[in-house]
């Protein structure tokens, strides 16, 4: 009940700066509790949060139905807020690079960094806002993004707790506007969906969001109040998807991929040992294969190829 109770005054201190909150998955109900991405992943439709507070009733079903989640905030104008990520050791040398000093503000410890919060200037609109990598290790936040902010079970903690400083003008150098999307391009886009030609003014609007490179959970909050009102939500995901594998493909990141396959054949091979007599030559091969399946995510054949596999085999035989 601790929990619980910590939970919900943190939902509520939020809501009372003006701050639109909604559950974040976190490891607890995470899709991949391997891949800490999905760790980010919201579990409500969170776009409408962009234009109103949660209610009192919605707050207490999601602290009852979600007791072990983190809490996430929209950034932008409504929320008032501009958040600068600076992630690991590269946003902090590309941080010391820009030599643009940052002033007393609120600043929230992350995993691996500090989330630096700011007001939102009118001023803002006229630059793209929410866009990862505007230099090594450094994302910002604005218009259509999304922040995690401490609460009771993300080991994110407030590190400063001053009011939100003004954006310092310097930064606005670092911002880019020649991909941003036109100033009015909300308003043109309802006349030409009104008009009837509801997927080319889609493609378009989501084509560009992709150039001002808005994340992917970005666009389709962004672009889904637009879905909902002309019946086109349905589709909106597979359009957003097709268009993305299409013209803006995600790098893979192959030695990710190899190492979640490499703990899966691992836990495989260890369930099946479980009932054979640890001997001294299954522990030697045993070490020799840890090594082995280490090695083989760095390298290029496929896993039946491997001395992994090879000494998989013989460790079950």
């Amino acid at each position: 009940m601790q929990t619980h109770s910590r939970l919900m005054s943190t939902y509520q201190e939020y809501a009372k700066w003006g701050w639109p909150c909604f559950p974040i998955a976190g490891p607890a109900y995470a899709k991949d509790k391997e891949d800490y991405k999905t760790w980010k992943a919201p579990l409500v439709n969170w776009s409408e949060f962009q234009t109103r507070l949660p209610t009192a009733t919605e707050i207490s079903g999601w602290e009852k139905r979600w007791p072990l989640a983190w809490i996430g905030c929209t950034t932008g104008p409504f929320s008032n807020l501009f958040v600068i990520d600076i992630d690991g050791e590269d946003g902090v040398k590309s941080l010391a690079a820009l030599a643009i000093p940052l002033p007393i503000t609120k600043i929230a410890k992350t995993q691996r960094g500090h989330h630096y919060f700011f007001k939102w200037n009118p001023k803002l609109e006229g630059y793209v806002t929410t866009k990862s990598k505007v230099r090594p290790g450094i994302d910002v936040r604005g218009r259509g993004g999304l922040v995690v902010l401490p609460s009771p079970q993300s080991k994110r903690s407030w590190v400063c707790e001053e009011f939100c400083a003004e954006l310092p003008e310097p930064w606005y150098a670092v911002l880019s506007k020649d991909d941003a999307l036109p100033k009015n391009w909300q308003a043109k886009a309802i006349a030409e969906l009104s008009s009837g030609n509801r997927h080319d003014t889609f493609v378009q609007l989501i084509s560009s969001c992709f150039r001002a490179g808005w994340p992917i959970e970005s666009v389709m909050a962004i672009l889904r109040p637009f879905a909902v009102e002309c019946k086109l939500d349905e589709n909106l995901e597979a359009l957003i998807l097709d268009i993305q594998n299409r013209y803006f493909p995600v790098q893979i990141d192959t030695e990710k991929v190899r190492f979640k396959e490499m703990q899966e054949r691992t836990r495989e091979l260890t369930a099946r040992l479980s009932g054979k007599e640890p001997t001294k030559t299954r522990l030697d091969l045993l070490d020799l294969y840890d090594d082995a399946a280490v090695l083989w995510v760095k390298d290029s054949i496929p896993w039946q190829d491997s001395q992994a596999a090879y000494l998989a085999l013989q460790l079950i035989s």
